[in-house]
């Protein structure tokens, strides 16, 4: 049957820093404020899994809570390190679970420590099909790094390798997340050329945050051949929309698509 997935970077309220939100409202800053809106706004998607990135222990039994009145169930994947955050995945109605892997990436390097960052893996049985949902948060690069010293490249490369060898297979796999690259990021060609296909790619200005001001796309939903998707725009915004505010409880926005089996 079709479904509808999600994606979000929620914002963990411990990499807040005030002066990288100069058009946010004080009050969208704060966990009494930020947390209710978020759950509010995830309960009223529609959508039926909801793949969250930066979301601390707290938030996720706040989100378990708000979000089981709407009939979904969730798992949380914490990173290493010692890091506040992990990946989340929400189901509800037919779907139903089968696996949960926490893939922690091994992306240490002679001149560089382990990133700590993971992949939530979720397999969820779909009627007849085994759906595959690879969910994550790849770690940011400095502009300007060769691509083999990119942690993102490195831990994308890992990702794809994991699912090509995941037994028993599944019948279609979705990758989703914030990837911390634009479009023309060897991230993103190495996804397309292991065969996966950018729900979003006809639309390269849906633009799903603003980072130094600047509306971009670094938030993806990649998906195999076996399914057709049906992108879901989200809002427009600008270098002064604020991100975190009323209307975007976060600082990226929700990233939607619409699936069915092929």
């Amino acid at each position: 049957m079709p479904f509808t997935l999600l994606t979000c970077n929620i914002l963990a309220d411990n990499y807040i820093r005030r002066e990288w939100y100069p058009h946010t409202p004080d009050e969208w800053l704060t966990p009494q404020v930020r947390h209710p809106a978020l759950a509010a706004q995830l309960a009223a998607s529609g959508a039926d899994i909801l793949c969250l990135q930066e979301v601390e222990g707290d938030v996720f039994a706040l989100l378990q809570r708000e979000l089981a009145t709407a009939g979904y169930t969730g798992a949380l994947a914490l990173k290493g390190g010692n890091k506040p955050d992990g990946c989340a995945t929400f189901w509800r109605g037919g779907l139903a679970p089968e696996s949960q892997q926490r893939l922690e990436y091994h992306d240490a390097a002679p001149d560089r420590a382990a990133s700590g960052h993971i992949a939530q893996i979720t397999v969820l049985r779909d009627g007849a099909h085994r759906l595959g949902i690879a969910s994550t948060h790849l770690k940011w690069d400095v502009p300007g790094a060769a691509p083999d010293a990119q942690y993102g490249l490195v831990q994308i490369r890992e990702l794809v390798a994991n699912v090509a060898a995941h037994a028993p297979p599944c019948d279609a796999w979705i990758f989703c997340g914030d990837f911390n690259v634009t479009p023309e990021a060897p991230v993103i060609d190495m996804l397309t050329k292991a065969g996966y296909l950018h729900a979003h790619a006809a639309h390269p200005a849906a633009y799903t945050a603003a980072p130094n001001r600047s509306p971009r796309v670094i938030d993806y939903l990649f998906h195999s051949a076996s399914l057709a998707s049906s992108p879901l725009l989200p809002a427009v915004i600008t270098g002064t929309t604020p991100l975190p505010g009323p209307d975007h409880p976060s600082d990226h926005l929700l990233l939607a698509a619409r699936f069915d089996w092929r």
